[in-house]
Order: structure tokens, then C-alpha cells, then sequence
């Protein structure tokens, strides 16, 4: 076998393929798969992106019901399956997508044509849109391309407008879809809905009136037009007209915005046509139909060339029943040229009459009718001349149509002969009431025998009343009851055998006074609110005082009269003093027939006693004041007590003082109650009451206390509301506790007389005060101390004995000695008081003796 050069076979092309064709296979397979990455990429960039309506419009329409949505693509990336390893080749064009189907084209102006279509099966990434004048093969142009039927989201439109076009202007569309870079499909097909006119006409204006219980009357008027009208087109629905809709597509998501279809209303109804008619035609009954049968109707214009417009839907009812009755009729001549009709209401047959119809006649045979426009149950008729007869009828109408003629009536103006009185004045008025003169009227061909007064009121100047009738004398005439502050016009006519003449002049400047508010009635009431048990006495009650007056009855259609405002005032003791803490709008009043005027003084205290007065304002001032009203508020127990004082703490005995609360709650104090207690003032204090006292006096002595003891006090206060809190310690700034003094010896019974004494052998004469000294248990005496005095008021010592002694002897020279200024010494008085260590106790009664002279 021959041996190979390596380096031979390495430069042969045949030994190139054999060595690296594996490696070229893997390399091709391996762009293959990178460039149908980058293409898959792409398209799910251009897919739409996740829902996101933050910055969109708001769309108050109802989204159309079974329009396809806005295309868009998953937000799930498509499952793609790689073509196999071993397949090389480019990447394979994709499926051309179908034709759009439903191309529906509309006129929605004059110059504007609406293009909807149907979005075809599979993969779509954009439209076209072309027009054509006629639809030939080559008259097309592009209307809307890729870029303007995508928002820059990738989300497809499947509807255009054609803007700019000229009255019934044709214009026919077509569509195709693509998928992919130039990858169209075929054009949709031209159908009958594919092109459309723009609108040759206006929508006539219609109306529709029921003609009875079978009947509907159907007029319209003419539109504009920009070519002839050769006929009408007439067309009836029973459907009720559906709530306005809008065919609009909303898209859900982002980025980028997305144009938004016009409104245009979704018209479900469904119409038959009823008749077409002649050119000249403006109206057509539709006849056979039943009571109570509503129906709608439009009516649209025929032309040679374009689409003319429907008009507005209108619609109406036929009568449903018995038509209303005959009104009751009755006429009069008021004065030589006015007839006033008068008629009853009618029973409408359950359908409310809507007006009346009037119609006159002056023979009673040939019937015209006459203007009546008011919604009174009469009506004032001027006549030109006097002694003119004139006949009359009415019938009422309802939405069940005209029901019969009344009865007519014959009716002949007054014919008098005697002239106009003239002169007409006011003499005087008031707020109800007017009082009017004239001058004498010229008499005709027989004597004037009274004269006749009309007046008409504010508003209804024309329509005249009689409000009296005179004599020949006086020429003057008080017309009262009247509105205040209105304008009223009268006027004035003599009556002679003829009857009434013309009436006279007229004068239009009379107005009522404007009357003052009238007096009120004022009533107070003390109220009182209870804020809870745990609250203190003086601070349970919430207490006011409440004002109530019913509001007087005015002509509430009169400016002015009404009052505006009320000025309340209150004093301490309802004759001075009076201030006026209510003034200004505080209460006005709404309802003036049946409401209560109400206010409320939070500005006062317990137990206090408010007289109340009031008056209303209008436009004419003030008017007089009320009754005077008062209410007193409830009294609460005194509050605010001041602390106890001890004036003296003795051995058994304290004695304490206070002063009244500062606050006796709107009720005089009448007592004190005093508790007390050896255990201070905790919970275990175990109070004792050991006085009730009257309001006065403001001290009091405990007794019978242990010496040495500390007694913690409480009082209360009351009056006729009940007890106060209790004041004591803190409460009070003080503690209210004080301690009787230590144990002191008892008091010793004493007793003085003369008595001889031996000094050194020698009679002296003198005083022996002897004592008795009780025992006192607890106490140790440990002396006595005796002392004396001249007058029983000044003392001085005397003598200490000891515990052991009960008595002490002195020398009528030793007592002249301790008083020697006082000259003529008679009398001395001397006391004994025990010692202890705790002190002395009470001196002993004092006794008094005689003091002889020097000589004797």
C-alpha cells in the first residue's frame, strides 16, 4: 500500500470538503438558530406591553358589545418551535393573513365617513386602508397606512375616518392586513356597505301629537338640503329609544397613547317604514291604533345623490280614555266694556286638564276662537263698545283630548249714559285698608243714582274686582282688607238707569303702608340637664334657660314684611337693668305658619331668676315689645367651702370656727353639719356626727374630748337643693385636724375666814384659806399655789404650798404689807390652783374677807 503526502491532501479541495464539512454543518446550524432568536425577539417587542392605564383618559361610554378588541399580542412569549439541527436555509416567510371582513362604511357629517372592519383569523400586525371615487382598479389611493392605524405600543386600530370630503361626496373603501415586513394579504371585497355617501340633507325637525284614542298626527318641516327633495321617508317603532350608548374600543394597556373613537349613539331599535310620501308633504296620521299606544317615529328626506340625514326620534301616546267633562259657564258685563267669564273645574275623568279652549260668537251660530293663556277658572274680555252682546263657550282639554262644549252663555255690556267721574285720589291708607275720592260724574238723560269701585291688585292690573258700591253722595270709598305694602289701581264708573258708564280714571299709584311687627308672646322655661351621678353636686347639673314664641302670621309674599330679625333683651329684676345679649340674626324664621321662634340664655346660674322680653323687626322697624317672661334655674347645694379654724384646743375641749361656701349653689344656706374622728381622714376614719347646726352662728365647742388626743374634722353645708360635697383636709388646704392639751389638775374647792394664830408665843390675827383638792385620775399634784388680791381683778403671788398641804395662813399685817399703796385696805380676795407637771390647773373659785382696821 502507498504512503499519502499530508501535505498534498491537506491542499487538495477534495480532501478539504472530506476534513472540515462537519465543522461547516455545525457552524450553519448554529446562525440558523441566532438569527430566528433575533427574529422571535423582535416580534415580541412589538407586542403589546402589560396592562397599564396610569395618565389614560376616562371614557364615560358603554364599551361596544361584540366588536373585536384591539389587537394585541401575549404577554406570554410565544412557544416557538426551532426548526431541526440538520435543516440549513433561511428562515421560512410567514402565512399572508386573510382579507378583513364586515368593512362598513358610514356617513357621520357632512364632510366625515367612518371605515370599521373585522379583524381576520391568525397572525396580524398591521393595516392599510385605500379609497376610490368609484371603485375601479385603478382609482385607488392609501387613505391610512401601517404606521397611522398602530399606537406605539404595537395595538392595532380596526377603524379609520376620512375627514375633508364635500356634500354627498361617494367614496368606497377597501383593507388589507399584513404580517410581517411586506407581507400583505389581499384586499377585502367590495360589498354594498363598503362605500357610503356623505349626508345630503339636515335631519327634519318632527313632532307627533295624539288625535284622540287612535290617532297620532305626524308633522315635520323641511331641512336644509343641498339637492332637491324628491319625497319623504317615514318610519315607526314601538321600541322605546335605548339609553345613548357609545361604540367605542378601550384599550387595556400601554405604553403610549391611543385614539379615541368618536361618540356616535348605538341605535337598537327597530324600525319598520310606515309610508313613503310626496315631496311636498309636511304630515301624515297614523291611524288604527289602540288607547294608551305610544310610538316613536323619524322621518328622513329623499335625493337623487347622497345620504340625507334622519331627524330626531320623537314620539307620543294616544288617548287613553273618557275625555274630561263640560266646565259650568256663567258671564257678566263689568261696566260698559269688560266681560268677565267664570267656570267651574270639570271632573277630568282621571287625566288632568291642561288648558282650556275659549271660543265667541255674536249670534251664538258662527264660533271663533279667542287667545285664553292663563291658568285661572276665569277670564276678563274687553269689549269696544257699550251695549255690546257677545256669545260664549269652553271646553277643557286633557292628554286624552278635547272634551264637549259647554253650555254658551249670552253676555251684554252695561250701557250707561252718564259720563267718566274723574279726579280720582287717595284720601288715606294704612298697611290692610285704603280710602279713595273722586269728583261728581257728568249725568246723561237720567240722574245718576251711585257710583260703582273696582280695584285690581299688583300683577293683575287688568283683571278687576268690585269692592263696592255708593250713592250719589259721599264721593269717598274705604276699601279694607287689603295685602300691605301692595300696590293696588282702582277705578270708578257712574251708574244711572242704563246701567254703568265708562269707567273713570284710573289710579295706579296706591300702595299700603308696610305695618310694623305685631306683639308676641314671650314664655321662658328653666331647663336643666343631668351630666351623671359621679359628677360633684355643684357641677351635675347643666342649667340654661329656654325662650320660645310662636312667630306671628304674615303675608309672606310681601316684601318686608316678614320679620327679619328678633331683639331679645333680659334683666335681673324685670324693671331695670334691661341689656340686649340676643340682637342680630340669632333666630330667623323659616316656616312663618306654624313654627315656634326659639333661643336659649346659657349665660346663666344656679338659682337665678331672668325676666325676658322681646319684639320682631322688619323693613318698617321695630315693633312693640312682649309680655315680660321670667323662669328661675334649679338651686345645687352650696360648693366652694372654706377651711375650718380652731379658735382654741383645751384639755377637753376644741373649739372651732368657718365661714360660709362661696358658692351657695342659688339657694340661701340654712345649716352646717360636723363630723369627727380620732383616725385621721383615711378610709378608716369612722366619722361621727357631732353637730348640726342652724346657719348661724359659725362656731362651735366639741366637749368632753380626751386630753392629749388629735380630733380630725369634716363639715358640710346645706340648703334647699340638699347637702354640699364634705369639705375637709386637702380638699380644703388644710388638714382640719387639731389636739387637745395634756391632763391638767382639777380645780380645788376653797374657803377663807379669820382666824388667831401663836407666833413666838404671841396672839397674831389673820386669814387661813383652806382647800380641798379632788383627785383627777391620770394627774399628779405636786403643789399648790395660793395667790391674792385687793379687788378680786388684779392678783399676786402668794404662797407655793406643798402637794401635802390644804392650807395657808397670813397676817392681816402681811396683806396690808402686799397692798401697801393701798390706802384703807377692807377687803381681800384669794384663789388656790393645784400644780402638776403638766402643768397648772384652773384656779378655785375666788373668796373674799374682810380686812380690819389698824386699831381695831
Amino acid at each position: 500500500m502507498s504512503s499519502r503526502d499530508a501535505k498534498t491532501e491537506r491542499q487538495s479541495p477534495s480532501r478539504w470538503s472530506r476534513a472540515f464539512a462537519p465543522a461547516a454543518l455545525v457552524l450553519a446550524t448554529v446562525l440558523a438558530i441566532v438569527l430566528a432568536t433575533a427574529l422571535f425577539t423582535t416580534a415580541v417587542s412589538r407586542a403589546d406591553g402589560p396592562p397599564n392605564l396610569s395618565g389614560a383618559f376616562t371614557l364615560p361610554f358603554k364599551l361596544e358589545q361584540g366588536r373585536p378588541a384591539p389587537a394585541r399580542a401575549s404577554s406570554v412569549p410565544r412557544q416557538v418551535t426551532p426548526p431541526p439541527a440538520e435543516t440549513l436555509g433561511a428562515t421560512p416567510v410567514p402565512a399572508k393573513p386573510d382579507a378583513p371582513t364586515n368593512v362598513n362604511a358610514y356617513p357621520i357629517a357632512y364632510s366625515v365617513i367612518e371605515i370599521e372592519w373585522s379583524r381576520p383569523s391568525g397572525e396580524v400586525d398591521g393595516f392599510e386602508v385605500e379609497v376610490s371615487p368609484d371603485g375601479s382598479d385603478d382609482s385607488w389611493s392609501l387613505l391610512a397606512g401601517k404606521s397611522s392605524l398602530t399606537d406605539p405600543a404595537g395595538r392595532l386600530y380596526t377603524w379609520t375616518q376620512q375627514y375633508g370630503l364635500q356634500v354627498y361626496q361617494t367614496r368606497y373603501y377597501r383593507v388589507r392586513a399584513s404580517n410581517g415586513e411586506d407581507n400583505w394579504g389581499e384586499w377585502s371585497e367590495t360589498t354594498d356597505k363598503s362605500f357610503a355617501t356623505t349626508y345630503s340633507t339636515s335631519g327634519p325637525s318632527l313632532t307627533v301629537e295624539a288625535l284622540g284614542k287612535n290617532d297620532l298626527k305626524i308633522s315635520w318641516e323641511g331641512p336644509s338640503a343641498a339637492r332637491p327633495i324628491e319625497g319623504w321617508r317615514l318610519e315607526v317603532t314601538a321600541d322605546a329609544p335605548p339609553r345613548e350608548t357609545v361604540s367605542v374600543e378601550i384599550p387595556i394597556g400601554s405604553p403610549g397613547p391611543y385614539l379615541v373613537r368618536p361618540p356616535r349613539t348605538q341605535n337598537t331599535q327597530r324600525w319598520a317604514l310606515l309610508e313613503e310620501l310626496a315631496a311636498g308633504e309636511r304630515s301624515f296620521t297614523h291611524s288604527g291604533l289602540n288607547a294608551g299606544d305610544t310610538r316613536y317615529y323619524r322621518v328622513q328626506a329623499k335625493t337623487d345623490v347622497g345620504t340625507p340625514a334622519w331627524s330626531v326620534v320623537s314620539h307620543a301616546r294616544t288617548n287613553l280614555g273618557a275625555l274630561p267633562a263640560a266646565p259650568v259657564l256663567t258671564g257678566r258685563a263689568n261696566g260698559a266694556t269688560e266681560i268677565v267669564l267664570a267656570w267651574t273645574k270639570p271632573d277630568d275623568r282621571g287625566f288632568p286638564i291642561t288648558t282650556y279652549l275659549i271660543e265667541h260668537s255674536p249670534d251664538g251660530r258662527s264660533w271663533s276662537h279667542l287667545d285664553y293663556g292663563g291658568d285661572e277658572l276665569k277670564a276678563y274680555i274687553f269689549i269696544d263698545e257699550p251695549g255690546t252682546t257677545r256669545h260664549y263657550r269652553i271646553r277643557s282639554r286633557s292628554v286624552s283630548g278635547d272634551g264637549p262644549w259647554s253650555r254658551a252663555v249670552r253676555v251684554t255690556t252695561e250701557n250707561g249714559g252718564a259720563g267718566a267721574p274723574t279726579g280720582l285720589r287717595v284720601v288715606d291708607s294704612g298697611d290692610t285698608w285704603v280710602e279713595i275720592a273722586w269728583d261728581r260724574a257728568q249725568k246723561g238723560s237720567s240722574e245718576i243714582t251711585g257710583y260703582q269701585v273696582q280695584r285690581a291688585a299688583e300683577g293683575n292690573i287688568h283683571h278687576y274686582t268690585n269692592v263696592g258700591r255708593t250713592g250719589r253722595s259721599p264721593l269717598t270709598l274705604r276699601d279694607t282688607g287689603l295685602k300691605p305694602a301692595t300696590h293696588y289701581q282702582y277705578r270708578v264708573a257712574a251708574r244711572d238707569s242704563g246701567g254703568l258708564g265708562p269707567w273713570g280714571t284710573e289710579f295706579s299709584l296706591v300702595r299700603t303702608e308696610l305695618p310694623l311687627p305685631p306683639a308676641l308672646r314671650l314664655t321662658a322655661r328653666a331647663k336643666e340637664r343631668d351630666t351623671g351621678a359621679h359628677r360633684s353636686a355643684d357641677s351635675r347639673y347643666r342649667v340654661w334657660i329656654e325662650l320660645t314664641w310662636p312667630e306671628p302670621k304674615v303675608v309672606s309674599d310681601v316684601p318686608g314684611v316678614a320679620i327679619s330679625h328678633y331683639l331679645l333683651e333680659r334683666s335681673p329684676n324685670g324693671e331695670t337693668g334691661w341689656k340686649a345679649g340676643f340682637d342680630g340674626p340669632s333666630y330667623r324664621p323659616t316656616d312663618l305658619d306654624d313654627s315656634l321662634g326659639y333661643a336659649q340664655d346659657l349665660d346663666v346660674g344656679y338659682g337665678e331668676t331672668w325676666y325676658y322680653r322681646i319684639r320682631g323687626h322688619n323693613n318698617a322697624g321695630h315693633g312693640p315689645w312682649s309680655n315680660k317672661a321670667s323662669a328661675t334655674t334649679r338651686a345645687v347645694p352650696p360648693s366652694v367651702l372654706n377651711f375650718l379654724r380652731a379658735d382654741a384646743e383645751e384639755e377637753s375641749h376644741i373649739e372651732i370656727s368657718w365661714m360660709p361656701p362661696d358658692r351657695d349653689g342659688g339657694s340661701d344656706v340654712t345649716g352646717y353639719q360636723i363630723q369627727a374622728s380620732t383616725k385621721g381622714h383615711g378610709s378608716g376614719a369612722n366619722y361621727s356626727t357631732v353637730a348640726t347646726l342652724p346657719a348661724s352662728p359659725r362656731t362651735y365647742t366639741h366637749k368632753g374630748l380626751k386630753p392629749e388626743t388629735r380630733y380630725c374634722y369634716r363639715y358640710r353645708a346645706r340648703n334647699s337643693a340638699g347637702w354640699s360635697d364634705w369639705q375637709w383636709g386637702p380638699g380644703a388646704g388644710k388638714d382640719h385636724c387639731f389636739r387637745t392639751t395634756p391632763a391638767l389638775p382639777a380645780t380645788p374647792s376653797i374657803s377663807v375666814k379669820a382666824t388667831t394664830f401663836t407666833v413666838d408665843g404671841s396672839d397674831i390675827r389673820g386669814v387661813k384659806v383652806s382647800w380641798t383638792q379632788p383627785a383627777k385620775k391620770g394627774v399628779t399634784v405636786t403643789g399648790f399655789e395660793v395667790s391674792l388680791s385687793h379687788d378680786g381683778l388684779t392678783w399676786i403671788d402668794g404662797a407655793t404650798p406643798a402637794a401635802a398641804d390644804r392650807s395657808f395662813t397670813i397676817s392681816y399685817l402681811d396683806v396690808r404689807v402686799a397692798f401697801l399703796r393701798i390706802e384703807n385696805l377692807t377687803k381681800a380676795y384669794f384663789r388656790v390652783g393645784a400644780l402638776s407637771a403638766n402643768g397648772p390647773g384652773d384656779w378655785s373659785q375666788k373668796r373674799s374677807i374682810t380686812i380690819p382696821k389698824i386699831d381695831e
